[in-house]
């Protein structure tokens, strides 16, 4: 499943698109380092829109479950972010 095609894609400059396609690819490798419950929790939250009564039904799951699950997954993806870019500098 492509999660990163929920991030818009840039307008038609060359290097807004390299870099938007870049962001969207850290994204992708960023999501795969998250647990299933994780990735689920986040990607419905943050990137489907749904609300946190909403997440916890789909997944089964408590609403506390849920925002544990989704900080986690925000404080993971944000660690690797940083690193990925912080390497690249």
């Amino acid at each position: 499943m492509e999660y990163a095609a929920a991030v818009p894609a840039g307008g038609a400059d060359p290097q807004q698109s390299a870099t938007e396609a870049e962001r969207r690819r850290v994204l992708e490798m960023s999501l795969r380092l998250l647990s299933e419950k994780e990735r689920a929790a986040l990607v419905l939250r943050d990137l489907q829109g749904l609300t946190t009564e909403e997440v916890a039904r789909v997944l089964g799951s408590s609403e506390a479950t849920v925002r544990s699950q989704i900080c986690k997954a925000r404080v993971k993806v944000k660690g690797f972010v940083e690193r990925y870019f912080r390497r690249r500098t």
